[in-house]
């Protein structure tokens, strides 16, 4: 009954359907060229509204109903909204269990927004895990966010450990030769970073990494500066 209700009110549903027009009044069970899981998945957040979480639809799934629901005079906005069921599914679960392929498949219906929600959770991929069919299925210009996200984050990053601690006034307990040592120190640590860091290297490493040189003077100026976490934006 929907089915024929959605073919009286959308020119595009007849033609799916292979009905001609005179006929919908008269077909009781309209056949549509669907799997019945995509074809339940685009009326639960299409149609009804309802949260399809049960059903544990899957990435493969979701990619091909995301590439079906145009065809049937549907927009993509409504189900994609922030804090749709849809969204949440794409975002909270399947982002986090497959970034990269969930990125490639939002990439590949030209979802802008939506992918850009998901790229937060590539920092974590190698790009040696890009293969020929996601590279192909994102497209170029993806291909070079996802490269560039990469590249420019450890750029950014080694940047960052380039710029030694500021040197403050000249106290009793820390004069101009004490903070050249600082400095010499801070560098060597961020030389040795520098080999090994990735997009996806967490603060705590790099807090690791100069806390002893904190914990190495008695200044307060200069044990508070040599903390990452308060020298960088």
């Amino acid at each position: 009954m929907h089915l024929r209700d959605c073919c009286s009110t959308n020119p595009a549903w007849p033609l799916l359907v292979g009905l001609p027009t005179s006929a919908i009044d008269e077909a009781n069970f309209p056949t549509v060229p669907l799997n019945s899981d995509v074809l339940n998945l685009i009326l639960h957040v299409c149609i009804y509204d309802i949260d399809p979480s049960s059903y544990m639809p899957s990435l493969p799934l979701i990619s091909e109903t995301l590439r079906c629901i145009p065809l049937y005079g549907l927009t993509l906005e409504e189900p994609l909204t922030p804090g749709k069921p849809l969204h949440s599914i794409i975002v909270n679960k399947l982002a986090i269990v497959y970034p990269l392929e969930t990125f490639a498949v939002l990439a590949s219906q030209g979802l802008d927004s939506l992918a850009v929600d998901v790229s937060k959770y590539l920092t974590s991929i190698p790009l040696h895990q890009l293969t020929d069919e996601l590279c192909t299925l994102m497209g170029p210009v993806y291909l070079r966010r996802v490269v560039f996200l990469h590249v420019g984050r450890v750029e950014r990053l080694k940047e960052l450990l380039r710029v030694v601690p500021a040197t403050h006034d000249r106290t009793i307990l820390c004069g101009a030769t004490d903070q050249q040592s600082i400095q010499r120190a801070w560098l060597d640590i961020a030389a040795r970073l520098t080999w090994e860091v990735a997009a996806s290297t967490p603060i705590l490493r790099l807090q690791q990494a100069f806390q002893p040189l904190a914990d190495s003077t008695i200044c307060p100026n200069c044990k508070d500066v040599s903390e990452p976490s308060h020298s960088w934006p």
